[in-house]
Order: C-alpha cells, then structure tokens, then sequence
C-alpha cells in the first residue's frame, strides 16, 4: 500500500509539473502595431529621415529616434503610383525650432506653402526610389 501512494504522489507530481509548463507561453501578446507596408528613407546629405507606411492607412516621418510627423494615406505605397500622405499632427518643435517633439494637431491657419509641404504627394517607381511633391528623393528600405 505504501509503494502504491508511493507511485501516485510521484504520478501527481509528474502532472503538476507537466501542467505547469503547458501552461506557460513564450508568446508575446503585446500590440506591437499595424503591420509595416513599405518604408522609405530620403536621400539627402543631412539627418536622414524615414517614412513609414502602415497597413491600417497611418504613416510616420522619423528620424533621429524621433518621431516629426504623422498622418494618414491614400494609395499603394508598396507598388509602383502614386500616394497621398495628409500630415495629421507634427511635433512642436517644428514651428518654434526648439526641442519639444511632443505631437501637436497641425494648425488649420497654415499658408499654401506650409500646406502643401506637409501634404505631399509620392510617386513611387517600380525601381524601389520615390520622389515627393517638394522634389525630395526616397529609397525604398
């Protein structure tokens, strides 16, 4: 009789502990975003910056670790045409030139050529380069 509650505390034992890691995942449940479409960074001899597209119609400008812009698009940006990025909130520090990147709403009083810098407009090429409406080239990342 004692060998036999002998082999079943071992057999609960063995279950427990079997339960215990079936029961632990390695999965990461975190909302990690909208799924990266395309991403493309500009060429220029300054900080480069990046503009990244989103599956769910949002776009982020980036740089530098931060973020200075986004928005929403219209279009394709992971094929050749064209895509029309409107800049929904840009940081502070764009229109006082100081250091503050928190996201504010882009104001409704800017001039057409604020406007039309923020709202720009990309032809992306079947060669993995875009242009934008202020002449500004891209590479696709």
């Amino acid at each position: 009789m004692k060998k036999f509650f002998k082999m079943m505390a071992v057999a609960v034992a063995i279950a427990v502990a079997g339960f215990g890691f079936a029961s632990c995942s390695d999965d990461d449940d975190e909302d990690n975003g909208p799924a990266v479409v395309a991403s493309f960074t500009e060429q220029t001899e300054e900080d480069p910056v990046t503009i990244t597209f989103y599956a769910d119609s949002t776009f982020a400008f980036a740089g530098d670790g931060r973020t200075y812009a986004t928005g929403t698009y219209t279009g394709k940006p992971a094929e050749a045409g064209e895509v029309v990025a409107t800049t929904k909130k840009i940081a502070k520090s764009f229109f006082d030139g100081g250091s503050d990147f928190t996201m504010i709403d882009v104001p409704s009083e800017l001039d057409d050529e604020m406007k039309a810098y923020l709202n720009r407009t990309f032809t992306i090429k079947a060669d993995g380069t875009a242009t934008d409406t202020t002449d500004t080239t891209w590479k696709k990342n």
